[in-house]
């Protein structure tokens, strides 16, 4: 079932589980977000980077097929737009049937970023959507170094302000993740202690972005300090990626599903990592 994403996260939060928003960009991924989330009996983001709707699958075909796959399934799904920035896309989103929209503002300063999200929020909550935005801003795993990651997360000082003037539904923070995947042997390292202070002061469900790498221990004790939606995309991708090398099957449609096997089972390994089994 099609569900307001704001209705997973607050049960994540109030549960203290993770739900995984899986980054798709074409209809086997999707499909493979969807199923894993069936056989886990698990409820499901599936998260469409605002990229991937310029280039890969329009935001009219994305609301289609997921509609479409959702009201044949059991477990809650929702429909995210990721990095939201081009008001056009965002736009096309709502009017597609997305029940989530993340604007990111992060590029700009806290006065602009908390405009451009107010203003965004007014609009699509004529829709009835779950609206999330960011503070902080995520820099790249394969340059991820402890020495430059203090550049990038999230400052405790705004936490209060940029929710209470936004009154956005979800907030992503970054306390030590990078998007994509790190070089091989890093780890991510996440400061608890401000995650523990940013959940104190905002009072709403927390999204960690870059969920790929971060490894079970740390997403795990992330959820206990108000982490709820945790994005993983890179990590899915490697996955396919894998298969397609190891494969000698020359069909290309049979290497189609050979990757979305792939796909599925590594959400499913997430799935486990945050204990999302059997909440739907």
């Amino acid at each position: 079932m099609l569900v307001n994403m704001k209705q997973l996260v607050e049960q994540s939060y109030k549960e203290k589980f993770g739900v995984l928003a899986i980054n798709c960009f074409n209809l086997e991924t999707i499909r493979a977000t969807i199923q894993a989330a069936q056989e886990q009996d698990s409820p499901i983001i599936v998260n469409m980077y605002e990229e991937h709707l310029k280039n890969n699958i329009s935001p009219e075909i994305a609301g289609k097929i997921v509609k479409e796959l959702a009201e044949a399934s059991p477990v809650p799904i929702a429909l995210n737009l990721d990095h939201g920035k081009d008001e056009s896309i965002i736009q096309r989103c709502l009017d597609s049937g997305f029940t989530s929209i993340m604007i990111d503002a992060s590029d700009y300063d806290l006065e602009e970023n908390i405009e451009i999200t107010k203003k965004n929020h007014e609009n699509a909550k004529k829709y009835n959507v779950c609206v999330e935005a960011e503070l902080g801003h995520m820099g790249d795993a394969d340059t991820y170094s402890l020495e430059n990651i203090s550049d990038y997360t999230t400052k405790l000082a705004d936490v209060k302000r940029f929710v209470e003037e936004t009154r956005v539904d979800c907030l992503a923070i970054n306390v030590g993740t990078a998007h994509g995947l790190y070089s091989e042997k890093v780890e991510p390292t996440l400061d608890f202690e401000l995650l523990k202070k940013i959940n104190e002061e905002a009072s709403i469900p927390l999204v960690l972005h870059g969920g790929s790498g971060a490894g079970q221990k740390n997403l795990s004790e992330a959820i206990k300090y108000g982490i709820t939606k945790i994005n993983v995309g890179a990590a899915i991708f490697a996955a396919g990626r894998e298969a397609f090398e190891r494969t000698a099957e020359k069909d290309l449609s049979k290497v189609m599903l050979l990757m979305e096997q792939a796909y599925k089972q590594e959400i499913v390994n997430y799935m486990g990592w945050v204990n999302s089994k059997n909440k739907a």
